[in-house]
């Protein structure tokens, strides 16, 4: 029997001289805080790059640790607040993660045969990394989108993802399979920016358009959307160099279109 792939980490980095967004949470919560941060990498890094955080893993949490709950749910909105922690990642997907953490623990697998990783919940170059990623098949096809939030500011996080924020839940199964993944990435990068779809028929107007620019083509519509993430845009547009290879093939297929016109009413000349 194989023994199966290692995931987590025996040990990480912390660094001797921490950036200021350490030192304000340092600040505000004490050693204590400083300590519960350190404690949330080691859980993070047992596992890999991020860990699911939700009412249950609070719990489980404050009992190995020993410290009062509303302190923990504390830090962690500071660190939400500070970017210690990816705020959209939390708020898109329940998750606790870094470009950081990231960064760690994909430099200190370089030497494994092989990974896994969810492509939704990566936000670093992958390609700085000398690893061989085994890409998880997301096969839940549900996005949860945020569409309108309310700043309460003495609210904790693990309460505004449920109580103060008014979410629709996206079903993409209607989508073309090959679509689906694409389009989940654009909804995630819209929600990054603060902006959002309000309904479904949004989201399928905004998939008509890619499927159009794309030619129906999954690698040419990832490529389109990709181009608008790189250079921050609020749309998606034809690519810059497919632009005239689109209007030949547009030509063309209107040329074929004419010519059965013309066989069919007997006017077409070979």
């Amino acid at each position: 029997m194989a023994r199966p792939n290692k995931t987590g980490l025996d040990y990480f980095a912390l660094d001797v001289n921490p950036d200021s967004k350490f030192e304000l949470l340092e600040a505000k919560h004490g050693l204590v805080g400083f300590a519960i941060v350190v404690k949330l990498y080691q859980l993070i890094y047992r596992t890999g790059y991020y860990i699911d955080w939700n009412d249950d893993m609070l719990l489980l949490f404050k009992k190995n640790v020993n410290v009062d709950m509303e302190l923990i749910q504390n830090v962690i909105d500071d660190c939400l607040k500070y970017s210690i922690f990816d705020r959209d990642l939390f708020t898109l997907y329940g998750i606790l993660t870094s470009s950081g953490i990231q960064k760690r623990y994909f430099s200190a697998c370089e030497r494994r045969k092989s990974i896994q990783a969810d492509h939704r919940f990566i936000i670093v170059d992958i390609n700085q990394f000398n690893v061989n990623i085994k890409w998880i098949n997301v096969s839940n096809n549900r996005v949860n989108v945020d569409i309108n939030s309310v700043n309460v500011d003495n609210n904790s996080a693990m309460d505004k993802p449920k109580t103060k924020r008014l979410q629709l839940e996206f079903d993409l199964s209607g989508f073309d399979i090959h679509f689906q993944p694409i389009i989940a990435e654009w909804l995630a990068y819209k929600k990054s920016r603060k902006e959002t779809y309000k309904s479904i028929k949004s989201v399928q107007a905004f998939a008509e358009k890619l499927i159009e620019l794309s030619d129906s083509d999954p690698s040419t519509a990832s490529q389109i959307c990709k181009q608008s993430m790189a250079n921050n845009w609020a749309g998606i547009f034809q690519l810059k160099n497919n632009e005239n290879c689109r209007r030949n093939n547009k030509e063309t297929r209107k040329q074929r279109i004419a010519e059965e016109a013309a066989r069919i009413s007997g006017d077409y000349r070979s």
